[in-house]
């Protein structure tokens, strides 16, 4: 809403009134979306420019040929890595880049495997998911990481009846289990 329809309706048809009026809601327009991009900056979620900030603020070397999401996904990595780590914690940390990874923990052996499927697209990300999980686990445990594919080696055992639940597209985009 301008300023000019809080007046009464005689100062709202004079040219003079509507041009003091137009030369106030300009700078207001200007400061009113400063105001709103300083609060996106605030927070991780939306912050674009402060995003260098926040990279200083947590430790992180800044990379701005990084894409947004990627950065957010690394602040909010080393934010959520402080204290004890855990499986649970690896888990939400590789969830907060891509997809929900299943991982098998060899608690004997002191090492997790984790697997994620090729659909979320992990193979342009799993290079920071890496660095980032790295940084968190205990410097004893040991990592493996599975890109899980449906490989048409899979689905030849298969007759027609197994499969015709599934579309094409969805058994070339997505992990297709049988349980037996």
């Amino acid at each position: 809403m301008k300023l000019i329809d809080y007046l009464p309706a005689n100062y709202q048809d004079s040219d003079q009134v509507y041009d003091i009026q137009d030369a106030i809601n300009s700078p207001k327009d200007l400061l009113s979306d400063a105001i709103e991009d300083l609060l996106q900056q605030i927070f991780i979620s939306t912050a674009t420019w402060s995003l260098t900030n926040w990279e200083q603020y947590v430790g992180l070397a800044t990379n701005v040929n990084q894409s947004y999401d990627l950065r957010r996904a690394q602040i909010l990595t080393r934010l959520k890595g402080q204290g004890i780590s855990t499986v649970a914690l690896i888990k939400q940390i590789i969830e907060d880049y891509c997809c929900n990874p299943e991982i098998v923990e060899h608690f004997n052996d002191y090492w997790i495997e984790v697997k994620l499927d090729s659909s979320d697209n992990v193979e342009s990300l799993i290079a920071s998911i890496m660095t980032v999980v790295d940084g968190v686990k205990p410097a004893h445990l040991g990592i493996d990481y599975t890109i899980v594919q449906t490989m048409h080696n899979d689905l030849r055992s298969r007759t027609h009846n197994d499969l015709q639940q599934f579309s094409h597209r969805f058994i070339q985009n997505n992990r297709v289990v049988f349980r037996t």
